[in-house]
């Protein structure tokens, strides 16, 4: 006879090795699962938000959603009320080796975790083992979330320029 694993994760809390249902104190973690274009609706009012807080530009389009969402790499988060945040990282070559890069991280605490969780796993899985994020100093929740998924912070200066019209002061 097999003995049953001591705690099996049952959706609404687990169950203990004799079988008896658990409730879990607290809340559920967040559903992680990949980003897709119809996130558009739900993502782009977090991003702005976020873009508008931090000084950023907002990065949600129906473009970028396709594009990350062919990445295997970026996902959403979600609560029992729908979209908590999302993180959208891709792969590149740098040298002889792919890097994954984290392009943004937008969740609060209780998601932000699973989120930068689930970029490093898609990461391992697919035999990318170099991970960059760049954050912008005031993300403080970013910062502690990939902190804790084993990200540690180095010295860099990034610098940006924008071609075309679109760089033109108006």
């Amino acid at each position: 006879m097999r003995r049953r694993a001591a705690n099996v994760y049952s959706g609404h809390g687990r169950l203990s090795a004799a079988g008896r249902h658990v409730r879990e104190v607290g809340h559920l973690a967040p559903r992680v699962r990949p980003v897709t274009a119809d996130d558009l609706a739900a993502l782009a009012p977090l991003d702005g938000e976020y873009a508008a807080r931090l000084g950023l530009e907002p990065c949600v389009t129906l473009g970028s959603l396709h594009y990350f969402g062919r990445s295997g790499h970026s996902f959403v988060a979600e609560g029992d009320d729908g979209a908590l945040g999302f993180a959208l990282a891709h792969s590149t070559w740098w040298g002889g080796d792919p890097v994954l890069r984290l392009e943004r991280l937008v969740a609060p605490a209780e998601a932000a975790g699973a989120l930068a969780a689930a970029v490093v796993k898609s990461a391992y899985d697919a035999g990318v083992y170099r991970l960059v994020a760049e954050l912008p100093p005031g993300d403080a929740v970013g910062r502690a979330a990939l902190e804790s998924a084993g990200f540690a912070p180095r010295e860099t200066v990034s610098y940006a320029r924008r071609l075309g019209s679109a760089g033109r002061a108006a």
